[in-house]
Order: C-alpha cells, then structure tokens, then sequence
C-alpha cells in the first residue's frame, strides 16, 4: 500500500511539475522571418512617448510544407521603435504551433497567447492525440525597456535588440 501511495504521489507531483515550465529565449533565438511566409500580425503596443515610437506585436509565420505531426506554424515576438535619428528592433522565437487563439497584454512588458501545439513531451496531461491548447506568456519587460531606449544604437543607425526574455508555458 506504501508503495502505491508514493507512485501516485511522484505520479502527482511529476503532472503538476509538467503543467508550467519557464524558458529564456536569448540572443541564439533571435531570427529573421521571411515575410512572404507571415500569416498573421497582431499588434499588441503602440505607443508614443517622446521621440519614442514603440510596436509590440505577436507574428505567425507559415513552417511551410508539414507531415501529419509536424507544427504548422512558428510564434514570434517582434519590437520596433523609431524615431528621427534611429531604429531598434527584435523578433524572438516563442514557439512552434498550429494555430494562434488569442493574445493579450498582461500588463507592461509581458504578453499572453492562447495557441494550440503539438505536445509530443507530454507537458500537458489531457492532450487530445498530442494536441495542447496552451497559454504561452512572455516576460519582455526588459526587451521592451532596452528597445524603448535604443540600447547600443548609434545615430542614423537600425539596431537590433538581443535582449532574452522569458517564456512560461501553462497548460490549459
């Protein structure tokens, strides 16, 4: 009897262990996106202050041609900001998926995206046939500071922002 109590206890902790799990996306993350394959932009910032023009948005880019199994579709962060003198911009990989629910500014700096995903890591315990919906929230705090301020960027120059962020992975 012991020993079925301790493997639904380790049974337990393991499944709620798997339901939340943190990621840093970093500069190795940060990639280009052929913008013939963009299938949808929404725009979750647009605010001016000063000479400050910041844009925070989620971008679905089509993965091209798929097997049965393969995602459909990748999740990026994109910033941009623009101002007489200079740029600063970023897109970070969030993650591979099948389709985009909604989205949501949380609140300054971290943004939310209901998607549909391939769970082939059994991070959520109900799948159905490896499908998860899942909420995908990005901590871009830092991200939208240093591009809010043109971190490193120089005078009549576009630069690009490889500030890492984090992305928690809850499943619903």
């Amino acid at each position: 009897m012991k020993k079925i109590a301790l493997i639904f206890t380790l049974m337990m902790a393991s499944t709620a262990y798997a339901e939340v799990q943190s990621t840093v996306v970093g500069d190795t993350d940060a990639v280009t996106v052929n913008l013939a394959r963009v299938q949808q932009q929404v725009t979750l910032v647009q605010s001016q202050k000063g000479e400050s023009d910041l844009r925070v948005s989620f971008l679905v880019a089509d993965a091209g041609g798929s097997t049965d199994l393969s995602p459909r579709a990748s999740l990026h962060l994109t910033t941009f900001n623009e101002s007489e003198m200079r740029d600063a911009q970023s897109i970070h990989r969030i993650s591979h998926i099948n389709e985009l629910v909604s989205t949501k500014r949380e609140s300054a700096g971290i943004y939310s995206a209901i998607v549909k995903m391939y769970d082939y890591d059994s991070i959520c315990p109900q799948t159905n046939f490896l499908t998860a919906t899942v909420k995908l929230t990005v901590d871009a705090r830092q991200l939208t500071i240093d591009v809010r301020n043109f971190k490193d960027v120089g005078e009549f120059d576009l630069g690009t922002i490889q500030t890492p962020i984090t992305v928690t992975t809850k499943c619903l």
